[in-house]
């Protein structure tokens, strides 16, 4: 993925664990964390928030969604001034898209053009 794609990705994965935390959203976060690291500088600081949202859930203490909802570089807030990308996934490398279906829980939220998770999958299969 490039800089870009991967500053998309974290924007979606926090979204995504902001509107659904009631399934598992460790892999989501988790994948956030490792992009974030991978891309180093301010985002090492969102990181390592992903990295104690994990630790606190650990710990049996109650995490929701809203706790990524703030301004960069403790949330995904203005993420999208960053990298600039339309909230479309037709558009989207099949990196991306392979990685929407894999971790993204209600991509229909996300996407303008997506009306369900099966969608995804189609969009996968085009080129």
């Amino acid at each position: 993925m490039t800089k870009n794609e991967k500053i998309f990705m974290i924007d979606c994965l926090l979204r995504d664990v902001r509107g659904n935390w009631a399934d598992d959203p460790r892999p989501r976060v988790e994948f956030a964390m490792d992009l974030c690291y991978e891309l180093g500088g301010d985002f090492n600081i969102l990181g390592d928030d992903c990295k104690e949202y994990i630790d606190w859930a650990d710990n049996g203490e109650i995490v929701d969604g809203r706790h990524f909802r703030a301004e960069f570089p403790y949330g995904y807030e203005d993420l999208d001034k960053m990298h600039k990308k339309s909230f479309t996934l037709a558009d989207k490398s099949q990196e991306i898209k392979r990685r929407v279906d894999q971790y993204i829980t209600y991509p229909e939220y996300l996407f303008s053009d997506v009306e369900d998770k099966s969608d995804v999958q189609v969009l996968q299969r085009l080129k």
